[in-house]
């Protein structure tokens, strides 16, 4: 694009400060410092790989794999990228199963046995669990300190 064409930094000083509103845990800023610099330069598979994984961290993981799928169509696929499409699609898939398992309603099914507080707490914790399994396991801001063969917190109380 020209306007990149004239500012050459601008990629690079969006994804930078994408990466630091990250390391915060501010993915919400991050993906939109990513989105902006995408609206200018929507090809740019850096800021699609990026802002996958910054999606993902979020919870949000169906954009999170657009994202990636895209990055991957115009940058050709690594091993990485392909770990954080199937990452994402993981990190869906159990959110669509948590999200499954919630009573329609508003009620509480009665294979719970739950009043409603308890199910929405329930649920509440699954999705957190899921946002905070992918962003230890995909993007991981500090270190695992559990112990040397831990990876990821368990997904099940």
């Amino acid at each position: 694009m020209a306007v990149l064409e004239d500012l050459p930094d601008l990629a690079a000083a969006a994804l930078g400060r994408a990466t630091a509103y990250a390391a915060l845990g501010d993915f919400k800023n991050a993906v939109a410092d990513l989105t902006r610099l995408l609206e200018i330069e929507p090809d740019n598979a850096d800021a699609l790989a990026v802002r996958g994984v910054y999606l993902g961290c979020d919870g949000e993981f169906d954009g999170a794999a657009e994202d990636i799928e895209r990055a991957i169509e115009l940058a050709g696929a690594s091993p990485e990228m392909n770990l954080h499409l199937v990452m994402v699609r993981l990190g869906g898939y159990q959110q669509r199963r948590t999200e499954a398992a919630e009573p329609t309603d508003g009620g509480v099914s009665e294979e719970a046995g739950e009043d409603a507080d308890s199910a929405e707490e329930s649920s509440d914790g699954a999705s957190e669990r899921v946002r905070e399994w992918f962003s230890r396991f995909v993007y991981p801001r500090t270190p695992d300190t559990r112990g040397p063969d831990s990876t990821a917190p368990p997904l099940a109380p």
